[in-house]
């Protein structure tokens, strides 16, 4: 069979023909360029012939090619000075005479390699999922479709689309040999397993020719002449000999030998169908009748196949045949990993066949052949999700157990983790595989650091002294080669830390500071940022899964930023507060947050804080049936039911000062004002609600670190409570009001649309809408226009504010002033209007007769958006409001400022309900004064606060009733002014 590696030109196909009738025809994407470089031959053996071959590093390892067999590459090099508006994509389609199945693999212009499935096209062209068949035709048709993507960083051999001249794709057609016709995850591990000529059990370990040696143990273990046996329980994906083959040093094994004699076992298990409680099973299966003493030695997932045997002894037949004396546990995934989300286990298996391609040789590659057989049958069959996998799953049932009492005995652990900061290689081919999330915290490129030493979710209940951790922030040093999940064992380090945790000698490393996290280094568009300085708190509570989702979407072009991610903000004055349903992330496609649920069929809400490279996440209770059920336990019912009624006391409170509130400033003329003291408990019960227990330590320490320099982000999931006037928020213990006196406070919208970076300007110009229907109660428009014309004419005299003004809009001319007049904010001063069936909302604009005209939704948003406005202006009543339309399956919130800010604007103030005018134009004006003078859109909004409270002596609710949204809180609309004296404004 010739394997031939070729280029095509845009939108150019070819075929050829592959042994008998076997055809591939290759399509690619007229977006593309492509640059003719001949035809080049790839050698029979599979390898290339030099550093730009597509088959080298992975695709060379002897063990990868016992499980794929090439059967052509094609090569696009694309000049990137040409896009169309067309997909980036390589189109595959194979004609197959011999019953075989086939994989795409894609290396992208980063590196990054990506393994793709194909859809089969049956009689009259039509497509279906590959899904795995156990009888198929010899004679079928499948097509694969490769979208390509641009992220490569600028030290990767392939290059960056517009820095380099050109990038190159590969797509590498394979035949996959033996492979395992099995649709259910269960039957295929066995079978992967026998392919392999591989067997689960127990198996005595000794060295052999400087290897590890593996003989089955037929009966039951034994102890050593130490009275204790020692046990190797390996990771997810590995076998003993994978995990630990680099342990089989004469000095190293010697050591052990002389401790525990022959009494040195591995346990070799399926990781990917069957759950830790499953392995634990299986070894006290091998253990004595009368019970034994282990010592034991993990790595990965092979730990919480420990901690099951030692802490759910209880949950176990036989349980107290095991008797743990010390363990070292290795990259322990003790909270799991985010890796581990139901629905990414193929980009996470590509991700670690990534790891193989740029890091060999280390533990795992020995079981390359494993993990491409995984990567093949998950491309192939798509299951979501697999018991064992599941075990690592962050907001999983089986984490949240293990991380609750009963405990271990204290000093039974040692841990020993990595923080590996990603090169631009790593970064490169982490945004080609959409996994660019996972680096938001500390990890050594597969786990979180820090849950490496997390019993219980407790920072230090392992000891100090008994925490080893690699990297930046660590106390061992890394040096110049970094250690990552799959190379702790090839480390003296790594074995002088096991033999003394085993022994029980201390460590003799530094002590960490566990109340710090580690640091991170970030990127931004591909580009690695420094690591982060004074990095705070470790995290104490998991990260929700759906975090890999939210930003799967970015876009790539390098003048996007990123939409908002679930995750500590890269600037460490940042604490964001997140309200999360899982009702809604399952109705928006998210997985869930829980596996449990209420009575009433929903899961309990949490509420996610973050500042640095902490994360806090704690229940938020909203109703009794949010709350677990009863436990058995009558001082744990009474603490629960004690809970109930403070819930539905705070929460009837609550409601009663909003809808006072509402009344209020609705002009209701029978409604009573709150008074000063009502305002205050108003505020402290928002305060407490908002930042209860965790939340409120993590904020402490975020609020004592910056002083008046914090930016406190919110976002909710859930309408009415993000309807509620959180602005009104009063700190109890200081005496203060957050958004005026303490911090900085701007709400958030979870969104997945990108939103336009822009430079600052020299000067802000604004364009003033007023809308005034005859048939909808006048505005006032023209006094308010007056009053803020005059407010501003001095910032206009010096040039900082220039503003046009457009009375009566239109839909038809503000449309036109939009599009010519290169605004930098848009300020309307009119009615919004809300459809409660429809969930429809917008503004209400004059029609060519002076009547109204509703204006809303998309076209809305297409007049506003994608127009380099940095700030809308929202002076309109129901426009800041977050209800949800009945009916509205879509989103969970709905309302016209929303809508706008999670469709691209970057900034966007409106009021929730109707304000003074006096406070309107003392907010609208001290606004534009600040953000004139170079101010951040978070300062800006203070100070207005500010001033529309004293406009009115700081008798007025006023101040508290505008609501701003920022996708960055330190976005600056003009360069930053000093005022004399080299003092800037404010």
């Amino acid at each position: 069979m010739r394997r031939q590696f070729r280029c095509l030109r845009p939108g150019q196909s070819a075929e050829m023909a592959l042994g008998g009738m076997t055809k591939i025809t290759w399509q690619s994407s007229e977006s593309f360029e492509v640059e003719e470089a001949g035809t080049h031959h790839v050698r029979r053996g599979g390898l290339g012939q030099g550093a730009d071959d597509p088959l080298t590093g992975l695709f060379a390892q002897p063990e990868v090619r016992k499980v794929f067999e090439v059967v052509e590459a094609q090569r696009h090099v694309v000049r990137p000075t040409k896009r169309s508006a067309g997909p980036n994509e390589i189109a595959v389609r194979l004609d197959v005479d011999d019953g075989a199945d086939y994989i795409l693999a894609v290396r992208h212009p980063s590196g990054a390699i990506q393994f793709i499935g194909g859809q089969e096209i049956g009689a009259g062209g039509k497509r279906s999922n590959s899904a795995l068949r156990t009888r198929r035709t010899r004679n079928y048709a499948i097509e694969f479709r490769a979208p390509i993507s641009f992220y490569a960083e600028k030290d990767v051999r392939r290059g960056i689309v517009g820095d380099i001249k050109d990038a190159v794709v590969d797509a590498i057609v394979i035949k996959v040999k033996d492979f395992i016709a099995k649709k259910t995850v269960d039957l295929a591990e066995a079978a992967i397993w026998k392919l392999l000529g591989r067997e689960p059990g127990m198996k005595q370990l000794s060295i052999e020719n400087g290897r590890l040696n593996l003989a089955p143990v037929s009966g039951r273990i034994k102890p050593g002449p130490n009275g204790r046996a020692l046990l190797f329980i390996h990771g997810t994906f590995s076998t003993t000999d994978g995990s630990f083959g680099d342990l089989a040093s004469a000095e190293f094994f010697g050591e052990l030998a002389r401790t525990y004699g022959n009494a040195i076992y591995g346990f070799d298990h399926y990781s990917v169908s069957v759950t830790p409680e499953k392995n634990a099973s299986d070894i006290l299966k091998t253990l004595p009748s009368g019970g034994i003493d282990c010592d034991v030695v993990t790595h990965s997932r092979g730990g919480l196949v420990l901690r099951t045997l030692n802490e759910r002894q209880g949950d176990l037949s036989q349980g107290k045949r095991f008797r743990l004396q010390r363990a070292a546990l290795v990259a322990c995934p003790n909270e799991g990993t985010q890796l581990a989300t139901p629905d990414r286990w193929q980009g996470t298996l590509g991700w670690l066949a990534n790891l193989l391609d740029l890091f060999p040789p280390n533990p795992i590659t020995s079981n390359a052949a494993l993990v491409m057989h995984w990567v093949t049958w998950f491309a192939k069959v798509g299951v979501a999700a697999a018991e064992g996998l599941d075990a690592m799953n962050m907001t999983g049932a089986q984490i949240r157990q293990l991380q609750s009492p009963p405990s271990p005995a204290p000093g039974q652990y040692s841990a020993l983790v990595s923080n590996c900061e990603p090169n631009g290689k790593l970064w490169a081919r982490a945004l080609d595989l959409g996994i660019d999330w996972f680096f938001d915290e500390a990890n050594d490129l597969v786990v979180p650091t820090s849950g490496g030493w997390r019993i219980d979710r407790v920072p230090d209940f392992i000891p100090k002294d008994q925490i080893g951790a690699y990297g930046p922030g660590g106390n061992i040093p890394a040096g110049p080669r970094q250690v990552t999940h799959i190379s702790f064992f090839d480390r003296a380090e790594t074995l002088q830390f096991v033999l003394r945790a085993l022994s029980g000698a201390p460590q003799h490393l530094p002590e960490l500071d566990l109340a710090r996290a580690l640091p991170v280094s970030r990127s931004a568009d591909g580009a690695v940022l420094p690591a982060m300085a004074e990095e705070v708190e470790p995290q104490v509570a998991e990260l929700p899964a759906f975090e890999t989702v939210l930003h799967r979407a970015e876009a790539a072009a390098p003048r996007k930023a990123p939409a908002r991610r679930l995750a500590a903000h890269p600037n460490s004055s940042v604490f964001e507060l997140i309200v999360l349903d899982p009702e809604q992330i399952t109705r928006m496609g998210f997985p869930r947050v829980e596996e449990e649920e209420a009575e009433d069929g929903h899961g309990t809400p949490f509420l996610y804080a973050a500042y640095g490279g902490a994360r806090v996440m704690v229940p938020f209770y909203l109703k009794k049936a949010h709350l677990p059920p009863k436990t058995g336990n009558e001082t744990e019912d009474k603490r629960l039911k004690s809970m109930a009624a403070e819930m539905g006391q705070r929460w009837g409170k609550l409601f009663g000062f909003h809808r006072r509130v509402q009344s209020v400033l609705d002009g209701n003329p029978r409604a009573r004002e709150l008074s000063p003291d009502e305002l205050r408990i108003f505020g402290e019960l928002l305060f407490e609600t908002l930042l209860p227990q965790e939340v409120r330590r993590l904020y402490d320490v975020a609020r004592s670190r910056e002083h008046d320099k914090l930016f406190v982000i919110f976002t909710s999931m859930i309408h009415w409570v993000f309807d509620m006037p959180w602005e009104f928020a009063r700190d109890p213990e200081r005496g203060t009001y957050l958004a005026t006196e303490d911090v900085h406070f701007i709400r958030n919208v979870l969104t997945q649309t990108p939103v336009e970076k822009l430079s600052p300007r020299e000067s802000l110009k604004i364009l003033i809408a007023t809308s005034e229907p005859r048939d909808q109660r006048r505005v006032s428009a023209t006094e308010e226009i007056a009053k803020l014309r005059k407010a501003i004419t001095e910032l206009q005299r010096d040039g900082l504010i220039e503003f046009e003004i457009r009375k009566n809009a239109t839909p038809r001319n503000l449309h036109h002033e939009i599009a010519t007049g290169n605004y930098d904010v848009v300020h309307f001063i009119g009615h919004g209007y809300w459809n409660t069936k429809s969930g429809e909302s917008g503004l209400v604009l004059e029609d060519e007769t002076g009547n109204s005209r509703p204006l809303g939704g998309r076209p809305l948003r297409e007049i506003l958006s994608g127009r380099g406005i940095r700030l809308v202006f929202l002076n309109a009543c129901d426009t800041g409001r977050s209800r949800r339309a009945s009916g509205v399956e879509t989103t969970s919130l709905a309302g016209v400022a929303q809508d706008l800010f999670g469709r691209g604007v970057p900034n966007v103030v409106a009021n929730q309900f109707p304000v003074g005018d006096n406070a309107a134009v003392a907010f609208a004006r001290t606004i534009y004064e600040y953000l004139a003078h170079g101010k951040t859109i978070a300062q800006s909004v203070r100070e207005a606060r500010i001033s529309a409270n004293y406009e009115k002596d700081g008798q007025s609710m006023d101040w508290a009733i505008p609501v701003a949204y920022a996708r960055d809180p330190e976005d600056r609309l003009v360069v930053e002014r000093k005022a004399a004296g080299g003092d800037g404004l404010g």
